[in-house]
């Protein structure tokens, strides 16, 4: 009776060990997709970045539109201002837009990269889903700060939708 007893002990613990086993290796590699996927996002996201950055350097829009926010003459905007419905800047304290839908120009938007991530929170944990958005916004505020001699701050507002570009000051007191 007793070695029964110590038999059927020792069988649950085997079972017990077993399942604790295989929860282990779910773990992992449930936390090997998961960064598998983190890595998947970042990259889709540094590829689409590239590409939108190669297409607006490329593209003669670009320069139309550095042309008419900058009144035509070689001064280089104090501010620009990029929205998804058109560019502003102020040269010379005066403000002129280039419109996206005046010039039939599409507006501009964002995309989502997502993953996957684990979160734990007082000891519960959770599958968690995080995003990064890449804004053409963003992108097209790089490549007029390289084209015009990267010489401005670039502040990003509205998580993204909206970029200011300002002339970095070279007069301090």
């Amino acid at each position: 009776m007793i070695a029964c007893v110590i038999s059927i002990a020792t069988i649950l613990l085997i079972v017990i060990i077993i399942q604790c086993a295989i929860k282990g290796l779910n773990k992992r590699e449930e936390s090997d997709e998961l960064e598998a996927e983190y890595l998947q996002a970042k990259e889709d996201s540094d590829d689409y970045c590239e590409a939108l950055t190669e297409r607006f350097v490329n593209s003669p829009l670009t320069y139309e539109i550095l042309e008419a926010i900058g009144e035509g003459s070689d001064r280089k905007p104090e501010e620009i201002i990029i929205k998804q419905d058109g560019v502003s800047g102020r040269v010379g304290g005066v403000m002129r837009t280039y419109d996206f839908l005046t010039k039939r120009v599409p507006k501009l938007f964002g995309k989502e990269f997502s993953y996957r991530y684990r979160r734990c929170d007082w000891g519960r944990e959770e599958i968690c889903t995080e995003s990064v958005y890449i804004y053409e916004q963003e992108v097209l505020a790089t490549v007029f700060n390289g084209i015009l001699g990267g010489e401005y701050s670039i502040e990003h507002k509205d998580d993204g939708r909206t970029v200011t570009m300002r002339l970095k000051p070279t007069k301090h007191f």
